[in-house]
């Protein structure tokens, strides 16, 4: 048996940029792609590979809002926590999208707390305007702060990056990878994944 960690969209993605890059012409990609396609599927078949259970997107009946039933929340959440633990790179964007889903948070929310928004004593988590190292002011949607309170399953996924982290006290608890002096913008990667 062949280990894989995970292959992803991602790197789908990456497989055909270095086609392009490599200036195939687009009837070629495609061969190329379906072929990868129908390899990992045989590999699947044969026993070679397994695949991470497809988690159920919500779906929508008659102009209802889509939203995921307690059941494939719980799934969810299970897969998320999951991946913190296992991800080396891309268990933070994880931790924020277990964040957003886990306390119903906006990406603005999740990606602009400091560590000193948290409150280790209480439990909870302070949304409230925060000054970006350009000068602005983020504030939240509503104009008016809140505090959260964070599970304890979730208060020790925290703790345990905070520790792992060195125990920063006035950082951004989701650095921008590239410049950690500013917080990251995004976790849709991770969220498409």
């Amino acid at each position: 048996h062949i280990t894989i960690s995970a292959f992803t969209a991602a790197h789908g993605d990456t497989f055909v940029a270095t086609l392009r890059r490599m200036e195939y012409g687009a009837r070629t990609i495609q061969i190329r792609v379906d072929h990868l396609r129908r390899s990992l599927q045989v590999a699947q078949e044969d026993g070679f590979i397994t695949t991470i259970p497809r988690i159920q997107r919500p779906g929508t009946e008659k102009g209802d809002a889509p939203f995921h039933t307690p059941e494939q929340t719980q799934v969810l959440l299970t897969v998320l926590q999951q991946r913190v633990s296992a991800s080396r790179r891309g268990g933070l964007s994880f931790l924020a999208v277990l964040l957003a889903v886990t306390c119903g948070m906006r990406p603005g929310e999740v990606c602009t707390r400091r560590w000193s928004d948290l409150d280790w004593k209480t439990g909870t988590l302070k949304i409230g305007p925060v000054k970006l190292p350009n000068g602005t002011t983020w504030r939240p949607k509503a104009q008016s702060g809140r505090v959260l309170p964070l599970p304890p399953s979730l208060l020790a996924v925290f703790e345990n990056y905070w520790v792992i982290s060195g125990r920063p006290t006035d950082t951004w608890i989701f650095p921008n990878r590239d410049d950690h002096q500013q917080p990251m913008t995004s976790y849709k990667k991770a969220l498409a994944s």
